[in-house]
């Protein structure tokens, strides 16, 4: 079997609010290539369905609690069928 390529791209922008503030915004693709399988002594065959395009547009929200605290959030909506409908994030990185 030999998995199709594939190729990512991205682009992404950031926006300071204030001093404990930030917003996000991305753009995020990967477009994966049809697979092939082949028996013994037969040629290749490409798996139908193999082949995917997933897009997806992000927003982000960070905000500084403290200098060691921080709540990162982030929503993900799908713009292609491969791509999940929407996605949701939310950490709190904390430095020791």
């Amino acid at each position: 079997m030999r998995l199709g390529d594939s190729w990512n791209r991205g682009l992404g922008l950031a926006f300071a609010l204030n001093d404990g503030a930030s917003l996000s915004m991305s753009f995020s693709q990967q477009i994966s290539g049809q697979a092939e399988t082949k028996l013994d002594g037969e040629s290749w065959e490409s798996l139908v369905g193999s082949d995917a395009n997933a897009a997806t547009f992000n927003l982000g929200l960070t905000y500084a609690f403290t200098q060691k605290a921080t709540l990162v959030t982030t929503l993900g909506v799908g713009l292609t069928p491969d791509a999940p409908d929407f996605t949701l994030g939310i950490r709190v990185p904390y430095a020791l």
